[in-house]
């Protein structure tokens, strides 16, 4: 069997690093993306928290000028609307970040192949450069993403969910609905954390 030549071996190597890195931009543009998606969803929940007379107005008044509705809108199911929403989008938000953890993983061992076979330090665009020069903003912003924000979130929906449980006397199917998405976002927060700070 004829082995692969050493040039072969780092064309190859540069090709599926530059292959990897676009991958990983696009990855970071869908995390930006659906960051603010959550932010919107939360911004409601926190609107329907704080006002919920005017939330109720408000949605009331949309729908029935989208849809040219002349009954009121039962608010339970907007609500769960908007759970079934956060859920989905947390859920797509945090496998976008931990795969960009991983990749960034990958990138710095496929840098380290490359500089094996080069006999030098050339490539290290996104491993042993950039982490030596890391600056302070990106380590901060890597906290938000990674601490802060998932925390924050916890505590909104504990606030929500608590709030639902004061406003509903009786466990309708809606509501059972809320409170399963509530544990499913909570749980998937968990194991967000773990997978992201406690990684072998």
């Amino acid at each position: 069997m004829e082995s692969i030549s050493v040039s072969d071996k780092l064309t190859v190597l540069t090709n599926h690093y530059s292959e990897t890195f676009l991958n990983l931009k696009d990855s970071l543009k869908s995390r930006n993306r659906l960051f603010l998606y959550m932010v919107i969803v939360i911004s409601i929940m926190l609107f329907k928290i704080y006002s919920p007379i005017d939330f109720a107005d408000s949605v009331s008044k949309i729908i029935s000028n989208k849809f040219g509705l002349s009954e009121s809108i039962d608010i339970t199911f907007i609500e769960t609307i908007i759970w079934i929403s956060l859920l989905g989008i947390t859920i797509r938000y945090f496998q976008t970040v931990i795969y960009i953890e991983n990749q960034y993983t990958y990138i710095h061992q496929t840098e380290d192949k490359i500089n094996s076979i080069l006999g030098s330090d050339f490539f290290t665009r996104e491993g042993k450069s950039y982490l030596e020069n890391y600056p302070m903003f990106s380590t901060w912003i890597w906290i938000l993403y990674t601490i802060v924000y998932p925390i924050l979130l916890g505590m909104i929906i504990i606030s929500k969910i608590v709030n639902e449980c004061k406003l509903n006397t009786e466990i309708s199917i809606l509501f059972g609905v809320n409170i399963a998405i509530f544990l499913s976002i909570m749980i998937s927060i968990i194991l967000y954390l773990i997978l992201i700070h406690f990684k072998k």
